[in-house]
């Protein structure tokens, strides 16, 4: 990789790391469940 690309690849990392955070931190809250229950 481009030594210039690198600080811009980090950047979207973290940018998704974010997103991702905030997206799992809104569904747990909102008590909706992700998947149906598992029969036993």
């Amino acid at each position: 990789m481009h030594e210039n690309a690198r600080p811009l690849q980090l950047a979207i990392g973290v940018s998704f790391l974010g997103e991702a955070l905030v997206i799992g931190y809104r569904g747990m809250t909102s008590g909706v469940p992700f998947a149906p229950a598992r029969a036993r």
